[in-house]
């Protein structure tokens, strides 16, 4: 039988001699894997007694508590992603018979409505009944506007004062799923209206659903969340006018759900099944995605479940055993703990591959035996036989524990101690049976290393003596840009000042004059930036100028009557920024700051502030002309400054958090001056070209109008350059594509970054993905930059959030474990003397993989759009990004499978070399011209063309093959090449393929 095949880049010939079945034992010790996205399954067996839809009792909590049987990070029982879950039928010797897409959990309701009313068609003069309603005027019954039916309810409101109309007490019961659900249509300017379920006993607190968003559609939409408690509960369901503008609700719902897995078996009888699994990361319950009128009432009989399986390949594998300690690998998405088991997986290399101009990062972990001293551990020189990359530019370092005393909200468990702290090497010795000890490995390659695989040893110095490990790192064809796509402004705010009166980063290091200060300064900046990751603000240097006040007086317009600012020197900073942006590849700083309430006002006059209609009275008070044309002479200064060196596009100005017009809070009539200053830079064409960014955590931004009744664009759509919504607690996120669509915008040409404050993206005491996956989960979501408010922050004192202490010490902050710090004190206490040991915590250099992945998926569009552009088939790199969003089809929800993030990876960074290929060198024109198999060799003729190497590969089996090289050709220019088995037996059964290698 011959069956011919191209598939990215290799063209594959099966010839079978002989087919025979190979023998198996348990079906399901080496079952066949169905897809490696799920990292988990389960062995059940099933007996069948009739066909169709039908129940199988399998509890998700029992999937948890069996994966969690593998694993030091526990997965949560109670955030279990019911979308996750696939059925898979299997024969005797483990061989996929079929799969049930049918299959999976479904939610269906199991109890009578409890809301009376909801759909407010029974209503007397506005006031709908059976709600306790006591706000006449603000909530009212109306016709015209209804999602169906004739009347819904409106909610006029011109102040946020979270008065509500109300159903309850009514009892909910514990530990079981319910559904509120209910249609909105938001013309709201601030928060959406707050729809929700209340505990009725506990202050009229809201209880925790499945992810709803705040901002609603403009236009009618069906909102629906699972709440589901452990306790039983007398609730209210409540709507509060928690918002400035129109709302419109209707059909409200409240009913006892059921959750059941259902499997649609085709016919009787015994079954074996694998129950695979994903977890996901999230702070909110997940809502089934399939749902049925009723559940079957029949069921299939449980007879057995095996224990629980993990897909490993590449992410953690043993390389040595010997009497003194065994050493495994462990990619950098592992997180150690002293008593993480040996994996089974057993290689005997160490494996690595990045691009060009990148660094890869990689883990051993040494679990001793005896008593034992490490001496020393060091990489060799890498070479492929021409090509060389020296020993000096890798460096190693051991990565110690930090004790964790409080969860993260994040974290499902509590784990006391957790490897985060990247040490410089030094001599350790270990106990006999004692903790697991980590040391990691960074292999720089460089912009001109040529591509290939290049061999090499670690070496690990053990009590005098050495334990070589082989190492091969396969360098791609293609290289990292100097200066990354994906922006970063982490914060870098606090190394002077610490909130609460705590202990500055500063007074940690011992350092007291302005040299030593700026030299630390410039020390934590250039480890940032040698892990891709630039800081909030990346120059200590001032700039200078000099200024005259207006000639007539403060706050009197007349002609001239202005601040006249002048003699600008931006000596000293513009050196401090050639360095940052033209040597060190930085690409972004944030040169201004400000929120809703201070952008009107100017404070760098000497210490003193002017201010134009701001109620502090400390200001000194000056006109609007003179406050517009004051600013308009400062930043027109900084944008030609920038502009005539190049930083332009690296520069932004940051408007935080701030709501919109509600005298009711501080940020008062916030929007109306931050538009107004938006306006005034943009009116000129200087100061229009620095970029303007707002961080968004109360969604007016996207729907604000400043004069609603004539306004045709919401006020912001030309105004923010850079939309920076909070994606953060990963229980909810200030972004949804309508937010964009709804207000003629389109998403995916605006530019967005996304910022956190709580999130399991920064946290020690998460899963090791958490850390690194943020830059790709935004590429899928049209983010190209992330923003995070403090990456240095080691106390904070009785007056800060929880009273934070050194980080080396407990790292626990109030938005999680080492939420704000990526780097850790020089020591556990204040130095005397200045120290200027700068100690990174492995999250860091994660989080560079991460944005370096993000450049990958840059790179591999770019390639498609040139091999589109000649001709080439890019449908198989359609496929891998597809297959890589499949981790992040959930805004605030994502995989945390590693192996399959960095299986798909490695898929990629080959696709782009492929595609490179054929763009340089044209497509394999490859033709089998001849077959044969005379006197024990086999022969295949091959017409092949230039610059590929063919490959005759035999395997003796189809199950599992082991296929090996038995000749190979490199054909420099097309020609007819004949590839020859000469090894064959007489009795002997092969298979065979010809693949088709780009060298």
């Amino acid at each position: 039988m011959n069956n011919y095949k191209l598939c990215n880049g290799v063209l594959a010939l099966a010839f079978m001699l002989l087919l025979s079945t190979p023998a198996v034992g348990s079906w399901s010790d080496n079952a066949q894997w169905y897809d490696e996205f799920y990292q988990y399954r389960i062995p059940v067996e099933v007996t069948v007694s009739s066909t169709g839809l039908q129940q199988l009792s399998i509890a998700s909590d029992t999937i948890v508590n069996a994966i969690n049987l593998l694993e030091d990070i526990d997965y949560s029982t109670k955030y279990f992603d019911y979308n996750r879950v696939k059925l898979v039928e299997y024969d005797d010797n483990g061989s996929i018979v079929d799969v049930d897409d049918s299959s999976g959990y479904y939610i269906s309701y199991a109890g009578p409505e409890l809301i009376t009313n909801g759909s407010f068609e029974n209503e007397t003069g506005g006031v709908a009944a059976n709600w306790s309603w006591n706000y006449n005027g603000s909530f009212n019954v109306v016709s015209g506007q209804s999602h169906d039916g004739s009347k819904c309810l409106e909610i006029d409101s011109t102040v946020f004062d979270r008065q509500r109309i109300y159903q309850g007490p009514k009892a909910m019961a514990a530990n079981t799923p319910y559904v509120f659900s209910f249609w909105c249509k938001h013309e709201a300017t601030d928060y959406g209206v707050a729809i929700q379920v209340a505990d009725v006993n506990n202050s009229w607190s809201a209880l925790t659903p499945s992810h709803d968003p705040y901002l609603r559609s403009k236009y009618w939409r069906q909102y629906q969340v699972l709440y589901d408690e452990p306790n039983s509960l007398n609730i209210q369901a409540q709507i509060s006018r928690n918002h400035v503008g129109r709302d419109y609700v209707d059909d409200v719902s409240f009913r006892q759900a059921s959750i059941d897995f259902v499997f649609a078996p085709s016919n009787t009888g015994p079954k074996k099944y694998m129950l695979y699994y994903q977890p996901t990361q999230s702070m909110v319950r997940m809502m089934p995605g399939r749902w049925l009128a009723t559940v079957p009432a029949a069921a299939a009989a449980l007879n057995n479940t095996g224990p629980a399986q993990r897909y490993d390949s590449i992410v953690k594998y043993s390389v040595y055993s010997g009497g003194s300690c065994d050493i495994w690998f462990a990619e950098t998405t592992q997180k150690i703990t002293p008593a993480m088991p040996v994996p089974a997986l057993q290689k005997s290399a160490v494996t690595i591959e990045c691009a060009q101009n990148e660094r890869q990062s990689f883990q051993l972990v040494l679990k001793p035996k005896t008593a034992l001293t490490i001496d020393t551990a060091t990489i060799s020189a890498l070479t492929t036989g021409s090509d060389t990359i020296p020993a000096g530019t890798s460096y190693v370092k051991i990565v110690d524990y930090v004790n964790i005393y409080t969860p993260s909200r994040q974290a499902s468990n509590l784990i006391p101690r957790i490897a985060d702290i990247l040490e410089a090497f030094s001599v350790r010795a270990l106990s006999a049976g004692g903790e697991n000890t980590a040391l990691w490995f960074t292999v720089i390659v460089d912009a001109g290393v040529a591509p290939g695989v290049y061999s090499g040893t670690i070496s690990v110095g053990v009590d005098g003596s050495t334990i070589d490990i082989p190492l091969q790192l396969t360098v791609h064809k293609f290289a990292l840009p100097d200066r990354m796509t994906f922006r970063t402004a982490h914060g870098t705010n606090w190394f002077g000042y610490s909130p609460g009166g705590g202990t500055t980063v500063y007074e940690f290091h011992g350092v007291t004059t302005t040299s030593d200060k700026k030299q630390l300064l410039d020390a934590y900046y250039d480890v940032m930036l040698d892990n891709k990751d630039c800081p909030y603000g990346i120059n200590a240097v001032n700039w200078y100028y000099q200024y005259d006040p207006p000639p007539w007086g403060y706050n009197y317009d007349y002609p001239g009557n202005y601040f006249s600012l002048h003699d600008f020197d931006f000596t000293d900073w513009n050196a401090g920024m050639n360095y940052w942006f033209n040597t060190r590849s930085a690409n972004s700083m944030i040169i201004g700051h400000m929120n809703g309430y201070h952008a009107n006002y100017f404070k760098f006059l000497d210490g003193f502030t002017v201010a134009w209609d701001h109620p502090d009275p400390s200001f000194t008070a000056i006109t609007q002309l003179q406050y517009e044309t004051l600013i308009i002479d400062f930043w027109e200064e900084m944008a030609w400054n920038l502009i005539i060196n190049g930083w332009i596009d690296y520069a932004y100005i940051l408007i935080d958090e701030t709501r919109t017009d509600n005298p009711a809070y501080d940020y008062a009539y916030g929007f109306k001056k931050m538009k107004h200053f938006m306006e005034v830079l943009k009116s000129n064409p200087l100061t229009a070209q620095i970029k303007i960014m707002h961080t968004i955590n109360y969604q007016a931004a996207y729907t604000w109008k400043e004069f609603p009744d004539t306004d045709t664009e919401i006020a912001f759509k030309d105004l923010i350059d850079i939309w920076t919504p909070m994606m953060s607690d990963d229980d909810y996120c200030f972004y949804e594509p309508y937010n964009f669509t709804e207000y003629n915008m389109d998403p995916t040409q605006e530019e967005i970054w996304f910022y956190t404050v709580s999130s399991a993206h920064q946290n020690i005491d998460t899963n090791g993905l958490n850390n690194r996956c943020l830059p790709m989960k935004s590429y899928f979501f049209n983010s190209t930059g992330f923003l995070h408010w403090a990456a240095i922050l080691y106390e904070q004192g009785p007056g800060g959030s929880a009273g934070q202490v050194n980080p080396r010490i407990d790292p626990y902050f109030v938005y999680g474990n080492g939420s704000v710090n990526y780097f850790y004190p020089p020591g556990d206490t204040v130095t005397p003397t200045p120290d200027f040991t700068i100690t990174p915590a492995a999250r860091l250099e994660m989080f560079r993989e991460g944005i370096e992945d993000f450049e990958y998926m840059v790179i591999l569009d770019n390639t498609m759009t040139a091999a589109s552009a000649a001709g080439i088939d890019t449908s198989n790199a359609v496929s891998l990004k597809e297959q890589m969003q499949r981790m992040f089809t959930y805004y605030n929800r994502w995989s945390v499978n590693d192996e399959y993030y960095l299986l798909m990876r490695k898929r990629i960074m080959d696709e782009i070399d492929t595609l490179n290929w054929y763009i340089t060198y044209g497509l394999p024109g490859v033709e089998i011209t001849g077959v044969s198999n005379n006197n024990n060799q086999f022969t295949v003729d091959v017409y092949a063309s230039n610059r590929y190497r063919y490959n005759l590969l035999r395997a003796d089996q189809l199950t599992n093959p082991q296929w090996q090289v038995v000749d190979t050709a490199f054909v420099e220019t097309s020609d007819t090449i004949t590839l020859t088995d000469a090894s064959l037996g007489g009795s002997q059964k092969a298979f065979y393929r010809v693949e088709v290698v780009i060298p």
